[in-house]
């Protein structure tokens, strides 16, 4: 919705009665001085407050705002931007300020500074999600706001607007995404292990890379290339493994044991 301040009278004072006054006070070694304050009213008024409103704030969040960026749409509801809009004193009159930063988060959140990211499913409290794809878009910000702003008056059916952009569509759509129709779980397993730091470490990172996966049909899983060599720059630390039948330390100790337990949940 929109929040208004009302306008309040406050105090002011004469500047150039003021300086004389002060001058003369200095000039004959008084130390205080007594200063005329009348009252004074806000330059901007309740009726200016009100036409502000009529204007623009109202036609502002009556109906959400598309930027379009080539075939890409990005549609955001008056409750996301409403945050992105103030009016501020400016000559007298209320003028709109689009916040820039908080505008373009709200843009990047719905695509990728410059390269595309694919569409995929995630499991959301157990149920799969699509997650859309997102192009990836080259913008100037300016332009953005600019549109933003000529749109938030338009009318109901004209609040879309073309941003001059440079855009790279995503290989793996959200029509694709949804065109695996991935419904449901379908398997899970689970093993455990006695408390270890660096089993902590390494199950969990591995995990961690695993997890969001989607095969897609005709698809080959192979856990090394989807978890990578274990390095500490991968994020693994040094830990036991068993290697033909002799315990001894090395990078990834702990990741069989995700090995062996994704394989069952795939197995069953």
């Amino acid at each position: 919705g929109v929040e208004t301040v009302d306008p309040v009278p406050g105090e002011a004072i004469d500047a150039a009665a003021a300086r004389d006054a002060i001058t003369d006070a200095f000039l004959e070694g008084e130390e205080a001085v007594d200063l005329a304050v009348t009252t004074a009213q806000p330059e901007i008024g309740a009726e200016q407050v009100a036409e502000a409103v009529e204007d623009f704030a109202e036609p502002a969040m009556s109906g959400p705002v598309t930027l379009v960026f080539g075939e890409n749409e990005v549609r955001l509801a008056p409750r996301r931007f409403a945050r992105v809009l103030s009016m501020a004193p400016r000559d007298g009159e209320l003028a709109p300020v689009v916040d820039e930063k908080k505008l373009l988060k709200l843009v990047e959140a719905a695509t990728s500074d410059g390269k595309p990211v694919d569409a995929t499913v995630r499991l959301v409290r157990n149920k799969p999600r699509v997650v859309p794809a997102k192009p990836g878009v080259e913008f100037d910000p300016a332009d953005v706001v600019e549109v933003f702003t000529g749109l938030l008056t338009a009318a109901k059916g004209s609040r879309s607007g073309e941003v001059e952009a440079e855009v790279t569509e995503a290989e793996f759509t959200t029509k694709d995404a949804r065109d695996l129709k991935i419904v449901e779980k379908v398997s899970e397993f689970s093993t455990t292990y006695p408390h270890a730091d660096y089993r902590n470490v390494n199950i969990g990172r591995a995990a961690e890379i695993i997890d969001g996966t989607v095969l897609k049909p005709g698809e080959t899983f192979s856990l090394n290339e989807t978890v990578g060599e274990r390095t500490v720059e991968n994020g693994f630390t040094s830990g036991y493994i068993i290697s033909n039948g002799i315990l001894r330390k090395d990078l990834g100790g702990g990741v069989s044991q995700m090995a062996t337990t994704l394989f069952n949940a795939m197995f069953f």
